[in-house]
């Protein structure tokens, strides 16, 4: 089984695994129903390791390193489960390196069971100010020309602004918005941003996953069809690892 394999790891990755949160669809008849599982990465601690990660991400021979890892956890995954979808976080930064675009070259052949979801963070390397806007216009653009689906994390946050949302959305399948940076401000402040962005996202036809579920009160504002989205957290499913896939 998927879950008894083991691999010699580069040092840097050793102790690298993956765990999965379903993003879940909700029916105003029936269960809720799981229409994908994004992929997060844990280190022995059981977190996040967001220091080695960002030092792997600082050049392309070191993110060569994780995402050949990566390359062949994916390719298991989607041999052992074709009937499952996955959504697969690439960092601005990677889109810098060759190796992250043979990475999705690669993966190409499994496109249909994979969302590239772009995250919010701004590269930290760039020559101009313009460049990074650059970058993501041709890179959405590119990562579609082989088939998969985008979404775009965090948006209204870092790169993934309104502006660029407009600009580029022919490229663009989905939109995830977080709660967590609301989390200090009152209810029906969060409600009336987040409904904005709902509407947007119907006008340009595209999905929205509302992240930081955490309480049914949360869920059940968003199953109306005028506010209706997808929905993940922790009210739903804590990440679990590929074992609850079976």
């Amino acid at each position: 089984m998927i879950e008894g394999i083991t691999r010699s790891k580069n040092e840097l990755i050793e102790d690298f695994y993956l765990v999965f949160q379903p993003i879940f669809k909700l029916c105003p008849a029936g269960s809720p129903q799981i229409v994908d599982y994004e992929i997060l990465l844990r280190a022995a601690n059981h977190c996040f390791p967001k220091d080695r990660f960002q030092n792997l991400m600082k050049d392309d021979k070191h993110n060569k390193i994780f995402l050949t890892w990566f390359a062949e956890e994916i390719s298991e995954l989607t041999t052992h489960f074709p009937q499952k979808r996955f959504d697969i976080n690439i960092e601005p930064q990677q889109l810098f390196y060759q190796s992250t675009w043979d990475f999705l070259t690669k993966l190409s052949p499994y496109s249909a069971q994979l969302i590239i979801e772009i995250t919010e963070r701004v590269p930290q390397h760039f020559e101009y100010p313009s460049k990074n806007a650059i970058l993501l216009e041709s890179s959405l653009s590119k990562i579609k020309s082989l088939g998969y689906q985008v979404a775009l994390d965090d948006v209204g946050s870092g790169q993934n602004s309104l502006g660029e949302v407009i600009k580029n959305y022919q490229n663009i399948d989905r939109l995830k918005f977080s709660t967590v940076c609301f989390r200090s401000v009152n209810d029906q402040i969060e409600l009336d941003f987040l409904k904005s962005w709902i509407k947007l996202s119907k006008e340009y036809q595209l999905d929205i996953v509302v992240e930081g579920i955490e309480t049914e009160e949360m869920a059940a504002r968003f199953v109306d069809d005028d506010y209706y989205c997808l929905q993940q957290g922790f009210y739903w499913q804590l990440p679990e690892d590929v074992t609850s896939l079976n």
